[in-house]
Formats: structure tokens, C-alpha cells, sequence
């Protein structure tokens, strides 16, 4: 029987060196007022933060992370603006 998708990762190992799995931080500070690309946007810089120093390209982590909350900014202000 294969592992469970939480007791393995798939190329490499810089989420397994953490005592907290990504998702499970996403999945434990999500707020249930999120729309649904809110929350990707927000899971995935949390997913850069995360593994900026584990990866080997830090600069390039923080840039994906920063350009995800960028992208979220947008579309909190629009939603401010369509209200």
C-alpha cells in the first residue's frame, strides 16, 4: 500500500525538515470568509515563506511570495471597489 499523501513529498525534502507541513498551516490559519482564489493565492506565499531558506533559492522564494500577496492585494481592492 502506498504512503499517505501527508507521510511523503514528492522531490525533495524541504517541507519534510519542518515541524509544520505547509498545508497544515494553511489549513489551520485559513479563514472561513476566504473566497476560493483568495485562498490560493494566500496558501501559496505562506507555501514560499515557508521553504525560502529549505530550497536553495531564497531570493526566488520570496519574489514567488511577494508576487502571490501582490496579486491578492489586487483582488482585495477590487473587491473593496465592486462593494
Amino acid at each position: 500500500m502506498e504512503p499517505l499523501a501527508d507521510e511523503r513529498q514528492v522531490g525533495g525534502d524541504h517541507y519534510r525538515e519542518t515541524d509544520i507541513q505547509p498545508w497544515d498551516a494553511i489549513e489551520g490559519w485559513s479563514h472561513e470568509d476566504q473566497a476560493p482564489f483568495e485562498a490560493y493565492l494566500w496558501g501559496n506565499a505562506i507555501k514560499y515563506i515557508q521553504r525560502y531558506r529549505r530550497k536553495g533559492k531564497p531570493v526566488e522564494d520570496i519574489g514567488k511570495a511577494i508576487h502571490y500577496l501582490q496579486q491578492l492585494e489586487e483582488v482585495l481592492a477590487w473587491e473593496r471597489l465592486a462593494k
